[in-house]
């Protein structure tokens, strides 16, 4: 009976022991773990001061989830070199092991970012802070045609012409222009690319093996007492050079990226007149931007809108224009069509500031909302004008909101309300519609409307935004703003 008491109580000790269960490893966003930095001495980099850039989304790299496994305490501080803007990859963690989810090939990952830029060895990384390996002042710039001349602490320059500086100062702001030709500005650009993949989204590296790409870059030209040139870069563009029938070539703007340390400082604006520059120098037929992001799209606007303003026939053109509203006072949906501008200023515009047409429409935009203001001291009227001009566009001139959708349902042997015929049609509404026959999509047109005003609104906050730097700037430049 012992015994048996004994075997008995053994049993319910082996029930009653609990059964652990190993953590699920969670793991950690890529966000949270990298960090970037950018250095111009090793000492920036001894002492963790170099400026931090904060990268549009760095989970995109880190799989599906964006999420890095198999690290307790994971840190990774990336360093790039403003030198030879290579990069080199400092990881921290305390223990690493498979907790069910494996563990995340961290070089995978930064090789997906940073490809050949990337430096293993701490010490080969740290060397590339001399001047012998200056790739930017040793090998690239001198490469390169001189599109802009600007001196150091200038705050405005001309949109149109080059610098009226004359020669260039021991220090200053100069933009080069360089084909993909050379080994060294392949280099470069490759180098680049890492920029590119952190702060602009959706960016992509451009096929250096297509002689029509062009680089320009935005450089800080300083010369050392011992009169040794040194450039430090501020920002870059990519350019492409496409036919155009019959005999002409159309720029595209593909890049455009300054360097964080030196946004909000008007580089960016610099490089697209220099894109400027180069268009008109070369008799191009226009200029196109490939995908700008909405920051861009305004500093464009911004940047044409003033051109336009000292543009002598359009200038003409307006004062017609504004002084007709002044006696007309229009009120109606007709106002759309009488202040559009004319068809032989377009092709002027193109051929004199190669301003595209659809560019040149949304600074004429610009342009009558700072006509109008003026006039009434009121946003109304040209609200009215911006809402009768996007119905037009949408809808024909109105032809088609004119005619009536209406939904028929027809039978079958499944039963009627199972198949239905939507229709067009134009004239009085029938009998058969009052009756039930017909039904008239009117939540359609109510939810049409809706996204009309929701358009129209937004766009109208934009040219607002717009018109008030275009105000400041004008001012700053002494421009006349005489478009009423």
């Amino acid at each position: 009976m012992a015994n048996k008491k004994k075997e008995e109580g053994a049993s319910s000790e082996k029930k009653r022991r609990r059964v652990g269960f190993s953590i699920i490893d969670a793991g950690i966003e890529a966000n949270e773990c990298i960090k970037v930095f950018l250095v111009s001495s090793q000492g920036e980099m001894n002492g963790a001061n170099g400026f931090c850039i904060e990268p549009i989304d760095l989970n995109q790299f880190a799989g599906k989830d964006g999420r890095i496994y198999g690290y307790k305490g994971l840190k990774i501080e990336v360093w790039l070199n403003c030198v030879s803007f290579q990069a080199y990859a400092d990881i921290v963690y305390e223990s690493s092991s498979d907790c069910g989810k494996g563990i995340t090939d961290l070089n995978q990952i930064l090789q997906s970012i940073f490809g050949e830029s990337l430096i293993e060895n701490k010490n080969d990384f740290l060397q590339m802070f001399s001047a012998d390996n200056d790739l930017l002042s040793r090998h690239v710039v001198p490469l390169g045609e001189v599109v802009h001349c600007e001196a150091s602490g200038e705050k405005t320059i001309s949109f149109e012409n080059h610098s009226e500086k004359g020669a260039c100062s021991e220090e200053q702001d100069q933009i080069v222009v360089m084909d993909m030709g050379s080994m060294h500005v392949k280099e470069l650009y490759n180098h680049l690319v890492p920029f590119l993949l952190l702060l602009v989204e959706g960016s992509s590296p451009i096929d250096l093996d297509d002689p029509k790409w062009e680089m320009l870059l935005i450089v800080k030209k300083k010369v050392d007492g011992s009169g040794n040139t040194h450039h430090r870069l501020l920002g870059f563009a990519t350019i492409y050079s496409f036919y155009h029938y019959p005999d002409t070539s159309r720029l595209r703007i593909g890049q455009v990226l300054v360097l964080p340390p030196y946004q909000g400082k008007g580089y960016g604006r610099h490089l697209l007149e220099a894109v400027n520059t180069i268009a008109v120098s070369r008799n191009m037929f226009d200029i196109t931007i490939e995908e700008p992001s909405e920051h861009l799209q305004n500093i464009r606007d911004c940047m044409d809108t003033i051109r336009l303003l000292t543009f002598a026939p359009l200038k003409t053109i307006l004062s017609s224009l504004f002084s007709r509203l002044k006696e007309e006072r229009p009120q109606n949906s007709s106002i759309a069509f009488k202040y559009f501008p004319p068809k032989s200023l377009v092709g002027e515009v193109r051929k004199e500031l190669k301003i595209y047409k659809k560019q040149f429409l949304q600074c004429w935009e610009v342009l009558l909302f700072l006509g109008f203001y003026k006039i009434s001291a009121s946003t109304e009227i040209f609200r009215a004008w911006l809402a009768a001009k996007v119905e037009a566009e949408t809808f024909d001139r109105g032809e088609i909101s004119a005619m009536k959708k209406c939904v028929i349902d027809v039978q079958n042997e499944c039963g009627h309300d199972k198949t239905f015929v939507m229709v067009r049609f134009e004239g009085e509404v029938s009998p058969e519609i009052e009756t039930g026959v017909l039904q008239k999509d009117e939540s359609g047109e109510r939810e049409r409307k809706e996204e009309m005003e929701k358009f129209i609104e937004g766009r109208l906050k934009e040219i607002k935004a717009i018109s008030e730097k275009v105000s400041l700037h004008c001012e700053n430049l002494g421009i006349p703003i005489s478009v009423a």
